[in-house]
């Protein structure tokens, strides 16, 4: 018998030990939310060594090279390359000062200061749509900081607004948060061509970005609410120079280049990632050489090495390892059978009542993704969806699986701005106010990111429904 299918049926026979992990997985990153690399690993080791002896027994040489194939074969390198490209391209985006610009231009042209502060909440959300929400939350907390600061108000409201409007958009494009870039690469692994315009349009219908939109829409109702009592005239902010138009041009030509991966790579296997990183490349030349240049015109390399390095120190590491293992946590759990049992288990206690169903997993979303972290949920949830498509699909099993599939990821992605733990950005964001002085309680945020989240989800939720069903 071949290694491959050695491997298989050895994974097939150890479905209570990985099922069980998985629970064990859950339990640990809840309970040890900043050690999660270590837990994730962890149960990465424990399955390879179970899977090395039940199935390879003493052939080790053999085992080892077998599993760490299967393993690296698991893991969507484009999707941790469109990551780290667009991670690296945002720290010098901001580094142009272009969205400093641009909260400066929205404040100079808003009659109230409650109007300036709801379109602060609407570009952070706009700047969400292309950059890694905690990256936005750097970009304009501190603006919105200085207004609080200036008009002697709390920054609290303001900060949340600020945290949840970029949580919310970033489900809208293929490059806005981890879980768009795997629910893309999945849904093009399933033989569905799904990029990055997909997200705009799908198959003669509006597609997630819209669907966010519509429920923007009623999310910024819940916020306008919120800060409708600042009735203040705004005031005119300091000028802001934009240092550099590059950033925003390689951020554009990546989008470009993204916008037609489809063409050339309908498996998302490659492109995506791979014109990021070139992006990303490109960035550093010019970083280096912007930072090399003194006052006198002369270069000092040494300088745009030393920037160069800044800003390398500063990368998310921990994000695309954390990703990495749960790559290989799915692809276990799906090849050993769990999927397959999860979508029956499904389909039994609701039978073929499709509206039950994307009820379910959109509102039990929501719930969930406010306590533990949407990324391995969401792993585990698509493949569930593509199983529910083809049980209760009928004719249409792919539209079957396309409605299931968005209605988890509006509800996992905008579930998590129910808490402030439910999100990355909504961490950082109580982090930044704490060190001001503002120690955010769970009902204090929750009285914002409640409204917002049930109005926002609610309004995609019927969308997707009507569009999709």
């Amino acid at each position: 018998m071949d290694s491959a299918t050695l491997l298989h049926n050895g994974l097939v026979s150890l479905k209570p030990l990985i099922g069980m992990m998985f629970v064990l997985l859950y339990v640990g990153l809840i309970m040890f939310n900043n050690k999660r690399l270590r837990v994730v690993w962890s149960v990465v080791g424990v399955l390879f060594l179970a899977t090395l002896f039940k199935v390879f027994g003493f052939h080790l040489i053999r085992g080892i090279s077998t599993i760490l194939r299967d393993y690296l074969s698991s893991i969507s390198w484009n999707v941790l390359g469109i990551f780290t490209g667009m991670s690296m391209i945002a720290y010098f985006f901001i580094e142009s000062r272009m969205p400093a610009w641009l909260a400066d231009w929205f404040i100079a042209r808003s009659r109230t200061v409650g109007m300036a502060m709801l379109w602060l909440c609407a570009l952070a959300g706009g700047i969400s749509a292309f950059v890694d929400n905690v990256a936005t939350v750097l970009i304009v907390a501190p603006i919105a900081t200085a207004i609080a600061k200036r008009l002697k108000v709390s920054p609290v409201p303001l900060l949340i607004g600020i945290a949840i409007s970029s949580n919310l958009q970033g489900t809208a494009t293929l490059v806005g948060d981890p879980p768009s870039m795997i629910a893309g690469a999945f849904i093009s692994q399933q033989g569905i061509g799904f990029g990055f315009n997909e997200f705009f349009w799908f198959w003669g219908k509006p597609g997630l970005f819209f669907t966010v939109q519509f429920g923007a829409l009623f999310g910024f109702l819940v916020l306008h609410q919120l800060f409708r009592k600042h009735k203040q005239p705004a005031f005119m902010p300091e000028p802001v120079k934009i240092e550099s138009v590059a950033p925003t041009i390689i951020l554009l030509c990546v989008i470009a280049s993204l916008a037609v991966a489809t063409k050339f790579d309908p498996n998302f296997s490659y492109f995506g990632g791979t014109s990021a990183c070139i992006g990303a490349c490109i960035g550093f030349i010019w970083h280096h050489f912007h930072k090399s240049k003194n006052a006198d015109g002369a270069f000092d390399h040494q300088k745009g090495m030393t920037a160069n390095l800044a800003i390398l120190k500063h990368y998310d590491i921990e994000t695309p390892l954390f990703l990495s293992a749960i790559f290989i946590l799915v692809a276990l759990v799906e090849k050993c059978g769990l999927v397959g049992d999860m979508a029956v288990l499904i389909q039994s206690m609701f039978g073929k009542n499709l509206f039950v169903t994307y009820t379910v997993i959109v509102w039990m979303s929501v719930a969930l993704s406010g306590f533990i972290d949407n990324i391995p949920y969401i792993m585990v949830m698509l493949p569930v969806t593509a199983q529910l498509g083809k049980l209760m699909g009928g004719d249409a099993p792919q539209q079957t699986f396309i409605l299931l599939a968005f209605g988890l990821l509006i509800g996992a992605c905008l579930g998590g701005n129910c808490t402030p733990v439910g999100a990355s950005a909504n961490v950082v964001t109580i982090g930044m106010l704490k060190k001001q002085g503002h120690d955010v309680t769970f009902g204090q945020f929750m009285k914002i990111g409640i409204p917002f989240t049930v109005a926002a989800t609610f309004a995609g939720y019927l969308f997707i429904w009507f569009l999709w069903s």
